[in-house]
């Protein structure tokens, strides 16, 4: 067998001339038969090369030839965009309504030889644009809809093999990424309208610029009324920016008030106008001039502030009985609230998620955070409440433990927290009697005993709960805490004489309790009598209560 070597070397070189949808697969046989050469099998290929290189033949012999409206703006700057396009790999061009660039840039793309290794994709927003773009553009390359020049909207393919321009809603070519993911059946994307800024149009234009370093060949022009130019200029690496005029007519106003005239004194002629009358009445004014003017009627519209005016002007207008008179009514209607339970599974790797204000839940027994989903930007989700341990479980874990071991929020039956809360109690007790905050430890000390006994691995109560039923059964003093453990010094200055809990008065037995917070009302040693034993008590007496304490005596009633 000869060495194919060279062979195999000159085709890698010629795969450029086959369609774009071939390459991937005749690449990757190239290279099998490199490793392991075959006659027959390279001949099959070749086969298939020539097949496919034939089929780029033939799409460039039927362009036909092209015709441009030289009093459109954008074909005046025709050889500008032709330009531009062979130099750079995306180009945005802003023309304002009447520029020409929806019909006439596909045309451009045909003459600069694109559409001929894959078709030219052509997006629009709505289904009946793609339609009647499409029409629009095969009458101007005198060909048969559906033949060179074809659409494809939801539930209609209007294209064919040979076609060179395919019109479609964005979300069309937004699908085909799904089983297309380079979208090789293409060598041009146009995204018409892109300033509307629909959720498909976000999806596709953030797709695209994952994409084009992938495809070196693919040209992206993004098409757009004059907003949002060095948004979408920058989004695609500051691509380059051709803006075109629209195309101007002469405008009249006539300008008539609702109100109704008035005469020299100020005095009305006659009532003021309905809305509705004021519709009816400048039809009929229109109309009126028209016929004098000798021209045909044409079109009017009617702007009014929302859809039930709408909806009631052409009611009325339909009972008017106007001749030769066909009632539109149009309007838009905001059913903006995007759904994320179907964007997050389809754009799943598309998607950004931001997580702010973690914090501990009491009752759900977990830190949770508020998440925010955008895509390209745009916010899919703003303030969504989600359970912050899987996401970051350090912190997690500290809010856990802080705000819900040391601080006590947390239901829990756990028998170590009920015991350590018994033993802080009583030594805050301590503290109040001492009238001092040194003697139990701070939250620090009580987060370290915590810390240094919980697994890491743990960050809300349903878990903490499992693992302590577990291992308290082998270790019944687990996580229960000492003295030593939270004091920051000893209290022997606390003892029962000098500190009671009871004061006797004769044969009285009184609770004594203790309250260090200066300034509140409690503040001191408070002893609790029953009201019918007020009057009997000495008024020496209780000018102390215990020998520490002479700051305050409190008197109370039960």
């Amino acid at each position: 067998m000869t060495d194919q070597t060279p062979v195999i070397d000159t085709l890698f070189k010629n795969l450029d001339q086959a369609m774009i949808s071939d390459r991937h697969r005749l690449r990757r046989q190239l290279h099998d038969l490199r490793k392991k050469p075959d006659e027959g099998k390279l001949a099959q290929w070749v086969e298939r090369a020539r097949a496919s290189m034939a089929q780029v033949t033939a799409r460039r012999q039927s362009v036909p030839a092209i015709r441009y409206d030289d009093s459109l703006p954008i074909a005046a700057k025709r050889d500008e965009i032709k330009k531009i396009l062979a130099e750079h790999q995306v180009l945005i061009i802003a023309g304002e309504t009447g520029s020409g660039k929806t019909t006439q840039l596909p045309k451009i793309c045909l003459e600069l030889g694109r559409g001929q290794h894959g078709l030219i994709a052509h997006t629009q927003p709505r289904r009946i644009a793609a339609r009647s773009v499409a029409t629009r553009v095969a009458e101007e390359l005198a060909t048969p809809l559906g033949a060179l020049v074809g659409y494809q909207v939801r539930f209609e393919d209007q294209s064919d093999a040979n076609t060179l321009v395919k019109l479609m809603t964005d979300g069309i070519l937004l699908a085909e990424t799904q089983h297309d993911r380079f979208l090789e059946r293409y060598d041009t994307i146009i995204v018409d309208e892109a300033h509307e800024r629909s959720l498909n149009i976000d999806f596709l234009l953030g797709y695209l610029k994952t994409l084009l370093p992938r495809r070196p060949d693919l040209k992206v022009i993004i098409t757009s009324a004059t907003i949002d130019l060095e948004r979408f200029s920058k989004h695609f690496n500051d691509a380059p920016i051709i803006e075109v005029s629209g195309r101007t007519y002469p405008v009249d106003v006539w300008y008539r008030p609702l109100t109704s005239e008035q005469d020299e004194e100020g005095n009305s002629v006659e009532d003021d106008l309905t809305v509705d009358q004021a519709i009816i009445a400048t039809l009929d004014e229109i109309a009126s001039f028209e016929r004098s003017e000798g021209k045909r009627p044409g079109d009017v519209l009617v702007f009014l502030p929302g859809e039930r005016e709408i909806r009631d002007a052409a009611e009325m207008l339909r009972k008017a009985q106007l001749r030769h008179t066909e009632i539109l009514p149009l309007y838009a209607r905001m059913v903006a609230k995007i759904d994320a339970d179907w964007i997050e599974p389809l754009a799943g790797h598309l998607i950004k998620k931001n997580h702010f204000e973690p914090h501990w839940e009491k009752k759900r027994g977990q830190v949770v955070a508020y998440e925010q989903i955008t895509l390209f930007g745009l916010i899919v989700v703003g303030r969504r409440p989600v359970h912050y341990g899987p996401i970051d479980p350090v912190v997690a874990r500290e809010l856990f433990i802080r705000e819900g071991l040391v601080r006590g929020e947390i239901q829990s039956r756990a028998k170590c927290l009920v015991a350590n809360r018994e033993l802080l109690e009583q030594l805050d007790a301590l503290e109040a009697k001492a009238r001092r905050r040194d003697i139990l430890a701070d939250e620090e000390t009580l987060y370290a005993f915590y810390d240094a006994r919980v697994p890491a691995e743990i960050h809300q109560t349903a878990t903490f709960d499992q693992w302590y039923k577990t291992e308290s059964h082998k270790n019944p003093k687990l996580l229960i805490m000492r003295e030593e453990d939270v004091l920051a010094r000893e209290a022997s200055e606390v003892t029962a004489g000098q500190y009671p809990d009871t004061l006797r008065l004769g044969d009285l037995t009184l609770a004594l309790s203790y309250h260090f917070e200066p300034n509140h009302p409690r503040d001191g040693v408070t002893v609790s009598v029953p009201a019918p034993l007020l009057p009997a008590l000495p008024n020496e007496r209780l000018a102390w209560l215990v020998p520490p304490a002479h700051q305050r005596a409190g008197r109370g009633g039960q």
